[in-house]
């Protein structure tokens, strides 16, 4: 079970809208777990936090768990992959959903 507040680093594998000022992250962090969190104000295109929430990067944050949802607080990026976004077979091999096995321990995100 998570605490109510905590540390993570991951990379950022999705990225969308959410609400109206709003984004909906989902990270996939070094302990293995998937975090779809939920970032208030990021939406906004002034927002500070905007630059550092893009797909593949990596970044560290706080997450903070209210009844229903999971918000990340804060978020740093600490390296943007600048190769693998210009470079399109990169790309296109690193978001190709495979099944996983039955022996994976991370079914849960896919």
């Amino acid at each position: 079970m998570m605490k109510k507040i905590e540390n993570i680093q991951g990379i950022i594998i999705k990225v969308r809208l959410f609400m109206e000022n709003d984004l909906s992250v989902s990270i996939f962090a070094e302990d293995g777990k998937r975090y779809d969190l939920i970032v208030k104000g990021a939406g906004n295109a002034k927002s500070s936090r905007r630059q550092h929430l893009e797909l593949f990067n990596l970044v560290q944050g706080v997450v903070y768990k209210s009844r229903s949802n999971y918000y990340l607080q804060s978020v740093e990026s600490l390296t943007s992959f600048h190769q693998l976004k210009n470079d399109k077979i990169s790309q296109n091999r690193a978001s190709i959903n495979k099944r996983p096995s039955a022996q994976s321990s991370h079914q849960r995100i896919y």
